[in-house]
């Protein structure tokens, strides 16, 4: 994958849970997004498989509030999720394999806040 395809998904993402569409998701959108994932995902994984992919976008959205408001706007999610995904790139080619992706779920979410 190409870092800026996973940029593009990240923001298609974020537009998708902002129901309301003001650039910031509230508690009650978070919630909702990752209830309908946590559907999405036991379609395709075990129950306890999707409750982990769940936790793990949960964890995300809890390290992109940045300013710890209980909000997370689309300029925090962005820094959070670029951050994550440069990280994805061990050698520096532009390319993330799938060698590198796996490498990456040791770290911890809240690795790829700004420092």
């Amino acid at each position: 994958m190409i870092q800026q395809e996973l940029q593009k998904s990240a923001g298609s993402k974020f537009d998708a849970a902002d129901s309301n569409k003001d650039g910031f998701l509230s508690p009650e959108e978070t919630a909702a997004s990752l209830a309908k994932l946590q559907a999405q995902k036991q379609t395709t994984f075990s129950a306890d498989d999707a409750k982990t992919q769940v936790n793990r976008v949960k964890n995300r959205m809890k390290n992109a509030d940045e300013n710890e408001d209980g909000n997370v706007s689309k300029k925090e999610y962005q820094s959070y999720m670029n951050n994550h995904q440069a990280n994805f790139d061990r050698n520096g080619d532009g390319i993330i394999s799938k060698d590198e992706y796996r490498a990456d779920s040791e770290k911890l979410p809240s690795n790829y806040r700004k420092k």
